[in-house]
């Protein structure tokens, strides 16, 4: 049971970096993973990281592989503290499972699940390592990610002041994400008061 802990966990704790270049490798269109996966069941693959609206979906699905294992331990906690008596009232009262998941589980999961959106919300705004090196923004700017854009503002075309105005637009929403996450923290304390 710990090895399948820590089999969930390792992406979280890989560094972003690591992780946007295995990625990069996993979809690229002339040796990667997926390419050759696809190439077993005779299907022609689009370039993932080049056309349409692959590359948004590379990106979220990379994304989505390294942050799961935070809302995993979220999830996994929030379950582990519903008392079991509900569930024994709830079974008395005549409730099958699946009721017994929308009237017990569910309502214990709210709060949960908008910490979980605050925060990945927050940092989402500020990634940059992971996104940078699967797609440095590109193909054009279709991934281009304001924390990239701050990037290549301030140091690829020098004007700080806009790189500056970027960044301080980046807090905001963060801020904005913070205040969400503080909100949804004390009225989850005062369910418990």
């Amino acid at each position: 049971q710990d090895w399948v802990g820590a089999l969930i966990m390792s992406p979280y704790f890989a560094a972003p970096l690591a992780g946007g270049v295995i990625w990069m490798w996993f979809l690229d269109n002339d040796f990667g993973f997926v390419v050759k996966f696809f190439g077993v069941f005779g299907v022609d693959p689009p370039a993932l990281l080049a056309t349409g609206l692959w590359p948004f979906v590379s990106l979220i699905v990379a994304q989505t592989w390294h942050d799961y294992a935070y809302s995993a331990i979220i999830y996994a906690a929030a379950i582990s503290n519903i008392p079991s008596e509900q569930y024994e009232a709830a079974a008395q009262a005549g409730a099958n499972r699946l009721q017994r998941f929308r009237d017990v589980t569910l309502p214990r999961l709210l709060i949960p699940t908008v910490v979980i959106l605050s925060l990945r919300t927050a940092w989402n705004v500020a990634e940059f390592s992971q996104p940078f090196a699967l797609t440095g923004g590109g193909p054009g700017t279709r991934t281009m990610l304001l924390s990239i854009l701050t990037y290549r503002v301030a140091f690829v075309d020098l004007n700080f002041g806009r790189a500056y105005t970027i960044g301080m637009a980046m807090i905001l929403m963060t801020m904005s994400a913070a205040v969400v996450y503080v909100k949804a923290i004390s009225e989850e304390e005062n369910l418990y008061v």
